[in-house]
């Protein structure tokens, strides 16, 4: 049986040179990892997307005049469930803007960041004044600005009203505007109709889930990544049952690489015998995806978060990942102390312990479960903590 080539013509490979989606997000920028550019497989579930996207990429040389005429579409929303992709577009955006601008004149972070830096600089201007100010025309002087998970803005109002500010002067000087959200803007608590109008003023796209063609493409693009062929019917089959997520998809790559090598096509039986045992696991949630959205979260390379260091932000983010690991995997203290840099069981079960016991009391740390718990498909364990607070003594 021939090996599987990458055929589908209903797919569009949108290449995205130089996207890296940061702090270890594990997203379709993945499949790169072994090859030159990252490509962003698009279905015609996803055709407007990638065209917009393109075109935004394709007009990065004269947007990065500060003259230039707007012929993009901005501010571009785009809306979609964790895994379809959309922080890799916009890390392609990125990476195409500031390769034509410069490093000064692009800006992307996530929505928890865009609050964190807003409020750090209002604290410290009680001590010396002008700091809100130097960042807010830092802001509005870019280029391109990217905020992805506009959801981190839901609960600082100060922050919302910055961002809908920004819009404004971005758009008069002509700089383009990217945002991602989890959900449709209107279903997000805390967002105000003026900055929803805003957005809703330029261009809002569905970034779907990836349908069977497009993971099809999706896998066998990763599997030659690792030197690896599958046969046709097979990664047909494996692509049915992947769910729709790239980054599951991407996942079960690796995991087939590591389990039938490169010597010889992938068949249909090894994929059977590989959807078996994965089926047994696939209730818990992968440590990795775990570990990756914490580091996230918390701002800082996935690599430091396991790494052996002691710094007070770093040793909060290794904690949450261990309680998180111990709600959602069966996985137990050695195992997840041996993904976290070798730590021992004791140390594991102290840090799940500490962070248990001030779940009811720290309402900062609780927000911080909640938010994470929803960023793992998890919101109903969200929920829970509310409950737990509420019926503690």
């Amino acid at each position: 049986m021939p090996a599987a080539r990458q055929e589908n013509h209903r797919v569009t490979p949108l290449s995205l040179p130089g996207a890296v989606v940061g702090r270890g997000a594990k997203t379709a920028s993945h499949a790169a990892s072994s090859t030159p550019e990252s490509v962003y497989y698009a279905g015609p579930e996803n055709s407007l997307v990638a065209a917009a996207v393109s075109r935004l990429i394709g007009a990065a040389p004269i947007a990065a005049a500060e003259d230039s005429v707007s012929v993009y579409p901005s501010p571009l929303t785009l809306i979609g469930p964790p895994g379809c992709g959309k922080s890799l577009l916009a890390s392609g955006v990125t990476a195409a803007w500031t390769a034509a601008a410069g490093d000064d004149a692009v800006l992307s972070l996530t929505g928890v960041d865009l609050r964190r830096r807003y409020e750090r600089a209002i604290a410290a201007e009680r001590q010396q004044a002008g700091g809100v100010t130097e960042l807010v025309e830092r802001l509005a002087g870019l280029r391109l600005l990217v905020v992805e998970d506009l959801d981190g803005l839901a609960e600082s109002p100060v922050t919302i009203g910055l961002l809908t500010s920004l819009a404004d002067r971005l758009r008069e000087a002509g700089a383009a505007l990217v945002v991602t959200a989890s959900k449709p803007l209107g279903e997000i608590a805390g967002l105000d109709t003026r900055l929803v109008g805003r957005l809703a003023g330029g261009l809002t796209l569905e970034v779907a889930s990836p349908a069977a063609g497009a993971r099809r493409e999706l896998l066998v693009a990763s599997l030659m990544a690792e030197g690896c062929q599958i046969d046709s019917a097979a990664a047909n089959d494996l692509a049915a049952w992947l769910p729709a997520d790239a980054r599951r998809v991407l996942a079960a790559a690796q995991q087939l690489h590591t389990r039938f090598g490169s010597r010889k096509p992938i068949t249909r039986a090894e994929v059977r015998s590989f959807v078996n045992d994965a089926t047994i696991h696939e209730a818990s949630t992968p440590l990795a995806d775990i570990a990756a959205v914490a580091a996230r979260y918390y701002a800082m390379p996935l690599r430091t978060l396991r790494s052996s260091s002691r710094k007070a932000p770093v040793v909060l983010a290794r904690a949450v990942t261990i309680y998180l690991a111990r709600q959602l995997t069966p996985l137990s203290y050695e195992e997840i102390g041996r993904y976290l840099g070798g730590r021992d069981h004791t140390t594991v079960m102290h840090n799940y312990n500490r962070i248990d016991s001030q779940v009811a009391g720290n309402r900062a740390l609780r927000s911080a479960l909640g938010d994470l718990f929803r960023k793992l498909g998890r919101a109903e364990l969200s929920a829970s903590l509310v409950e737990r607070t509420e019926t503690a003594p």
